[in-house]
C-alpha cells in the first residue's frame, strides 16, 4: 500500500501490515500495541484492522513524547556544559541523569 496515496480518509480501515509499516515497527509489536489497547483496532471478516486516524494520533503522540525527551536531555547537556565550563552563574545544578532515565522508562512502560 501506498502511504502518500490520498485515497487514505481518516476512517479507512488498515490491515495489521499496512499500519505497521505505516508506523515503521514489527507486526508483533503492532499486536502488542492493539492488546494494549495503545491503538483501538476493529475486527471485520476474522481479520483485525485499524483505522487511519487512529495510527496517525498514535504517532503525534508518541512523537510529542519524544520530542520532549530529547528537549530535557538537551538541557541536561546544556547545563552540564555550563557547569563544566565553570559558568553556573551563582547557581547550584545538580543533574541526576538516573532521575531522567527512570522517567524515560517509566513514560516508556505506559506507553505500551
Amino acid at each position: 500500500m501506498s502511504f502518500d496515496d490520498n485515497r487514505l480518509q481518516p476512517n479507512s480501515l488498515l490491515t495489521i501490515c499496512d499500519a505497521a509499516d505505516l508506523l515503521n515497527v514489527s507486526i508483533s509489536y503492532m499486536k502488542t500495541l492493539f492488546e494494549s489497547g495503545a491503538i483501538q483496532c476493529v475486527s471485520e471478516n476474522d481479520e483485525v484492522r485499524v483505522q487511519y486516524q487512529a495510527l496517525i494520533d498514535y504517532k503525534l503522540t508518541i512523537d510529542a513524547k519524544r520530542l520532549a525527551a530529547l528537549d530535557e536531555l538537551s538541557a541536561l547537556f546544556q547545563l552540564r556544559d555550563k557547569v563544566d565550563a565553570g559558568d553556573d552563574s551563582g547557581q547550584v545544578v545538580e543533574l541526576d541523569a538516573d532521575r531522567f532515565l527512570t522517567k524515560q522508562r517509566s513514560a516508556k512502560s505506559s506507553d505500551v
